[in-house]
This record gives C-alpha cells, structure tokens and sequence, in this order.
C-alpha cells in the first residue's frame, strides 16, 4: 500500500500538470506561457501543483512517523 500511495500520487500530478501547461500550450502555442503573468487562476493552480509535489516527496518520510 505504501508503494501504491506515492506512484498514484505522482500519476495524478502528472495529469494535473498536463492539465495546466499542456492543454493551454496545445491549443494557443507558446502564446499560453507569455500570458502566463496576466491569468491568476494558472498561477493559482502552479502554486497548488508545486504544493502537491512537495507533498508527495515528503509522504514517504513522514508517514512512518504518524504510525
């Protein structure tokens, strides 16, 4: 269970990561990152993304301490 946890964790972030850059560059090329100052919610969704990702390289570490 402790290996299944940290492998989906990062398949989700992959696709939420996807989801954000990948998906706007798709669509509007690289004019989806020179507006990326001006659109708060992507800025939003990168801080929330950066968090998951700390998050899912400390879950190892820090779940045998809660036991």
């Amino acid at each position: 269970m402790m290996t299944l946890a940290p492998v989906l964790a990062v398949l989700l972030l992959a696709f939420a990561a996807f989801a954000v850059f990948g998906l706007p560059y798709m669509v509007m090329g690289p004019r989806a990152f020179e507006e990326f100052a001006e659109r708060a919610e992507s800025q939003v969704l990168t801080g929330i993304l950066a968090a998951v990702a700390l998050f899912v390289s400390v879950m190892p570490f820090a779940a045998p301490a809660l036991i």
